[in-house]
């Protein structure tokens, strides 16, 4: 799935905004839901692990009127690099479209 998304690094945390339609809007939310809230990155069952994810304290997902926000939310003392993020959020998008 070819989407398209914008990063922006904030104090403690990088918002992701994600353009999708409702299908991939819905798509999105219940790969995020089933995979990112319960951090199959912890435990290894990501097939796309970075060691990003050892800086993430927690995820925020939301719909959006466009899309969906994702705010991952940085461990006190860390930052986060939206470039090691990206591979992750390509390995998503391509993930959530096998969902249909």
């Amino acid at each position: 799935m070819e989407m398209e998304y914008r990063i922006e690094n904030r104090d403690r945390h990088l918002d992701v905004s994600i353009s999708a339609d409702a299908v991939e809007q819905e798509q999105l939310l219940e790969h995020y839901m089933n995979n990112c809230r319960d951090r199959r990155c912890d435990d290894g069952s990501c097939e796309n692990a970075t060691d990003e994810y050892n800086k993430v304290d927690r995820i925020n997902i939301q719909p959006t009127t466009d899309g969906v926000l994702l705010q991952l939310i940085a461990k006190p003392g860390e930052t986060l690099n939206s470039t090691e993020i990206e591979p992750c959020l390509e390995h998503n998008f391509a993930m959530s479209s096998s969902l249909a």
